[in-house]
């Protein structure tokens, strides 16, 4: 699996979701320090500018372990959203689910990568909306790009009264 991190392709940028590490006033058992995994995403909503927060956890209790080395390199990782398809092997019935996955590379270009689950039912309510919401942009930034590079001017939206 290689992943890299964008360059200066702005079309490509929009599609990037990062998420942050954020210390927690909580300590472990072992006195080590806790951190929330946090998705933070501005929005217009209803004419006023929002943030939407979401927050992921591991799969399992290890899972912080390799969270934590993936967040070796700075408080910032990307995140991945992808769905994928399950086959049960008595019905051959396909279930489609999605899977999260916070990822970084390391300075020998070793992908660091851990799947996640969103914290709470919110969580994956808000990431949804977050998903449209990046959709529809990359897709008016995509149109942009494609009339800029054909010398056409992209199409505006009029009012007519």
């Amino acid at each position: 699996m290689e992943k890299k991190k964008n360059g200066t392709n702005n079309v490509e940028a929009l599609g990037e979701l990062k998420v942050v590490r954020e210390l927690l006033d909580a300590k472990t058992k072992r006195g080590g320090d806790m951190y929330a995994y946090v998705l933070r995403y501005k929005t217009m909503v209803n004419g006023a500018e929002r943030e939407i927060r979401v927050d992921f956890v591991a799969k399992d209790i290890g899972g912080y372990d390799m969270l934590d080395m993936i967040f070796l390199y700075g408080d910032e990782a990307f995140l991945d959203v992808r769905e994928e398809t399950m086959v049960d092997e008595d019905t051959n019935e396909e279930r489609k689910y999605f899977v999260y996955e916070i990822w970084n590379v390391d300075e020998d270009a070793i992908t660091w990568s851990y799947k996640v689950k969103p914290a709470r039912e919110s969580d994956k309510a808000k990431l949804n909306v977050i998903l449209q919401k990046r959709a529809l942009a990359l897709d008016k930034a995509q149109k942009v790009a494609e009339a800029s590079e054909s010398g056409e001017a992209p199409a505006q939206n009029k009012k007519e009264g």
